[in-house]
């Protein structure tokens, strides 16, 4: 037993020295996030086994563009740690460089993990970086899986007399819709491989959907509208 307390009071001195709250770290011992293993008799000396926990992980979100997502990005996530050294009494401030490569095609909400990235202490074990993307909304398209939705928006005179709609694409090109027929509220025009790459399918394109948003006036036809 004294030597337990013994041991306790150099853990105790050296969470102190490296600004760590040995209260609040003892009370990690006790929830079984950190604890004693055993203590067992070895050459009629006790020997204390303590395991250390893992931090854990820290989150980076970065906000790329759909023609991000398109074309594939290389982004940089810069992270500045603590290095606390048992014999330095102020932790070294360290500052690393970790790539993000973002392939054509990928999911929104994909992941990166970067091992043992995190603040580095002889207590515990240094926290994963984990990096995860978000795509921000697009003015013209929506997302669906590898296809891309675009809502075109016409009046009601333009849908009845059948006229041809520009559709802007993805790449910066722009295909020509001619309609065999009048264009109605169910109409939909399929571009195929005008979407964006599949990385599950060998980077094939998906399609563009293109939905119709028609104006109905608030007037009849061939009367003027009422002030």
């Amino acid at each position: 037993m004294k030597y337990l307390l013994e041991c306790m009071g150099i853990i105790r001195a050296v969470a102190e020295s490296n600004n760590i709250d040995f209260v609040k770290y003892m009370n990690k011992c006790y929830s079984d996030e950190i604890y004693i293993n055993n203590i067992s008799s070895l050459n009629n000396e006790h020997s204390l086994e303590w395991k250390r926990v893992k931090d854990p992980d820290f989150i980076r979100i970065i906000t790329v563009s759909l023609e991000d997502i398109f074309h594939g990005k290389v982004c940089d996530v810069i992270v500045q740690r603590k290095i606390r050294d048992i014999n330095k009494q102020i932790p070294e401030i360290e500052e690393a460089t970790y790539q993000v490569i973002i392939e054509p095609g990928y999911v929104d909400g994909k992941t990166f993990r970067f091992i043992e990235a995190g603040h580095k202490d002889p207590v515990n074990i240094p926290a994963d970086l984990v990096v995860t993307i978000r795509t921000e909304p697009h003015r013209l398209y929506e997302r669906s899986g590898s296809n891309l939705i675009y809502i075109a928006k016409i009046s009601l005179q333009h849908a009845l007399d059948g006229l041809p709609v520009q559709i802007p694409l993805i790449d910066g090109r722009t295909e020509e819709f001619y309609p065999n027929d009048i264009i109605n509220p169910h109409t939909e025009f399929i571009i195929d491989q005008a979407g964006l790459p599949d990385p599950t399918n060998n980077g094939i394109r998906g399609r563009l959907i293109v939905k119709f948003d028609i104006d109905f006036p608030d007037y009849k036809l061939g009367r003027e509208p009422v002030e």
